[in-house]
């Protein structure tokens, strides 16, 4: 069977995906959350959510991946509009994303997001999980750049940066994690988000509504989804 990890950082953020994944047969705690597993012919599921933030994300992928032994990571969730060309409610899915807020500048790295050791900030997500999951879609979705890290984007300022020095068009706080420890470990990952707010002052109350509602856009793909790995 295919083993296939899933990350979500809130339990909201579960709703759509609980009766998409065949049959629920277990479940345990870890540190910050729970782990429900699921069977759907071929494939099992092991659902983590893994709470708010990079290290909470990194931790959940990391034993996805070790105790679980995950052949696929996917992440589910919300995220800030960056770009004027997408709304709130608008799926997308991520193509690379660089974590904003590491900078060793000072010591060594040539730009912002570079990781020792490597030559872009840029972290790459699965082209080829991306392209398989477009396929079987009603339509295709928008391909992203997302500046991911642990702060929650709520002003023009900060959005302005990320889109000026990244040219990023979504952010979030959990898919730089999930992206390096997933090719840590040799295993593809993709990124599919849900547009919560637009990243700007009205954020916070964006957020609050769409963590009520904006998720259930992932009902119809779901599904499709995972027909297709």
């Amino acid at each position: 069977m295919k083993t296939i990890g899933i990350i979500t950082a809130l339990t909201k953020e579960m709703l759509p995906i609980y009766n998409q994944l065949g049959a629920l047969v277990g479940s345990e705690e870890f540190f910050n959350g729970v782990i429900y597993h699921y069977v759907d012919k071929d494939k099992i599921f092991y659902v983590a959510t893994s709470g708010i933030g990079e290290i909470y994300a990194a931790a959940a992928t990391e034993l996805l991946a070790v105790k679980y032994r995950a052949e696929i990571i996917l992440n589910f969730g919300f995220a800030g509009s960056l770009s004027p060309k997408f709304s709130i409610g608008d799926l997308v899915v991520g193509k690379s994303v660089v974590h904003h807020q590491y900078d060793i500048r000072d010591i060594g790295a040539s730009a912002r997001g570079q990781y020792q050791g490597r030559e872009s900030e840029f972290w790459q997500l699965s082209e080829g999980l991306r392209e398989g999951v477009q396929a079987v879609l009603p339509e295709r979705l928008p391909e992203v750049v997302i500046a991911s890290g642990d702060k929650f984007i709520s002003d023009k300022k900060s959005k302005s940066d990320l889109v000026k020095n990244f040219g990023a068009e979504i952010c979030d706080m959990e898919s730089a994690a999930i992206a390096i420890i997933a090719e840590a470990n040799g295993i593809p990952a993709l990124v599919i988000k849900v547009v919560s707010d637009n990243a700007d002052d009205n954020a916070v109350n964006d957020y609050e509504k769409s963590t009520e509602t904006g998720i259930y856009h992932y009902k119809r793909i779901v599904r499709n989804i995972v027909e297709a790995l």
